[in-house]
């Protein structure tokens, strides 16, 4: 049997705790954003004017100082299985934050905003709000390209994505890394595709566990890609009938927002 080095068993358990740390550090530390997909219980042209005079107002003025940005885009036109891909034809909007701690310290669901001036609030009572804790950088980049520029004006399609209820959420992510992703990345037309997995320990509640982007030249290079029959996928293997694969909210959007509050 090996003799144990009191001193070496000392300097590793150093080492261990020092890496713990720092990583516990970076996890906290890392810039993250809080994105939201918002579908009004009111037609745009009646919610934005609120939205920017009175609520995006109060958000900056409330917790305004811990934020590094907060920008939102007009969803785009939804595609024709625009219902299952639970679709949110409103607002997608992106609130940046140096860190987890400070998302914690400002607090933006502990404070009382004014009402809108009709029944809902932000979000139909049918189609609540999809939010979710992401690094401010994708965690994977399935195709390791250059993102389009501004002026080519990709066509983003962005889906936040969770699994069924019983389903092993770390298993069957980790098919959807190691098989699904492997094959949607050969989808004709595709100029980026990355995603995020939510902040490790998320204090905001979801029910999804990461946000995926795909890009394309345009609205047409998306429908020629994701309706092609000739492209076929691998069964989830906890799928045993006709139920959805997964549970997915999606929206579609230009490169630039439409609304910069803080940039």
């Amino acid at each position: 049997m090996q003799n144990l080095n009191p001193q070496r068993i000392r300097a590793t358990a150093v080492v261990s705790f020092a890496a713990l740390f720092f990583s516990t550090v970076f996890e906290t530390r890392a810039m993250i954003k809080h994105v939201s997909m918002i579908d009004p219980p009111v037609p745009l042209a009646q919610f934005d004017p609120w939205y920017q005079a009175v609520h995006a107002m109060e958000c900056m003025n409330l917790f305004g100082p811990w934020m590094r940005r907060y920008v939102s885009w007009r969803a785009r036109v939804p595609c024709p299985d625009a219902q299952a891909r639970n679709y949110y034809p409103g607002r997608y909007t992106e609130i940046w934050y140096d860190s987890v701690e400070a998302f914690r310290e400002a607090n933006p669901f502990g404070r009382s905003y004014s009402s809108a001036p009709w029944p809902g609030g932000l979000s139909r009572s049918d189609h609540a709000t999809a939010r979710l804790l992401i690094p401010a950088m994708p965690t994977e980049d399935f195709l390791g390209k250059p993102a389009p520029t501004v002026s080519s004006k990709p066509f983003r399609w962005l889906f936040m994505l969770g699994y069924p209820e019983g389903v092993d959420a770390a298993k069957a992510d980790e098919w959807y890394l190691r098989v699904h992703t492997q094959e949607a990345k050969n989808l004709p037309g595709l100029l980026r595709y990355v995603s995020y997995h939510a902040v490790p320990n998320s204090p905001l509640r979801s029910q999804y566990v990461r946000m995926s982007e795909m890009w394309f030249k345009d609205y047409d290079s998306y429908l020629q890609a994701t309706s092609t029959r000739k492209f076929q996928y691998t069964k989830a293997p906890w799928v045993k009938g006709n139920e959805p694969w997964f549970v997915i909210a999606s929206v579609f959007l230009d490169y630039d927002p439409d609304l910069v509050f803080i940039k």
